[in-house]
């Protein structure tokens, strides 16, 4: 376990440091005001690094945390496979009727039964998202 969480500690430094190699080619930053579109990605990928360093952390000092916890297929696969469906369907249809789609479906999928609160839910989470993403982030749909 403990050779194992070092290697996922570095494999996923490893990643946040590709990614974040990645955004330095992308527009925006510099002298621009607010957030520009590599932002948050960037904001993602040091969460990740920072994720990485501290299980590899915890590994190289002794520290064991147990066995992992056992993988849930029966959840795992099916939300995969909609994340999935959902970033192809994404560049074919747009972002608001996939994105309402996809978590009207998540909810259903995770047991909250009330139509309307999933709908309400979605319809809300979408609008919030597109927000963020249009006026923070200027990202361009």
């Amino acid at each position: 376990m403990k050779k194992f969480d070092i290697v996922l500690g570095v494999l996923l430094m490893s990643i946040a440091a590709a990614g974040w190699l990645e955004t330095a080619t992308w527009p925006g930053g510099g002298q621009q005001a607010g957030l520009s579109p590599k932002d948050y990605p960037r904001l993602v990928f040091a969460m990740l690094a920072l994720c990485g360093l501290l299980i590899a952390g915890r590994a190289a000092k002794g520290g064991n945390g147990g066995e992992p916890p056992c993988v849930r297929w029966d959840k795992v696969l099916p939300v995969a496979l909609l994340l999935a469906v959902y970033a192809l369907v994404l560049e074919f249809v747009g972002f608001i009727l996939p994105t309402a789609m996809f978590l009207l479906i998540s909810m259903a999928f995770f047991g909250v039964t009330s139509l309307l609160r999933n709908v309400i839910i979605s319809v809300m989470g979408t609008a919030v998202l597109y927000v963020a993403f249009v006026f923070f982030l200027q990202v361009q749909f």
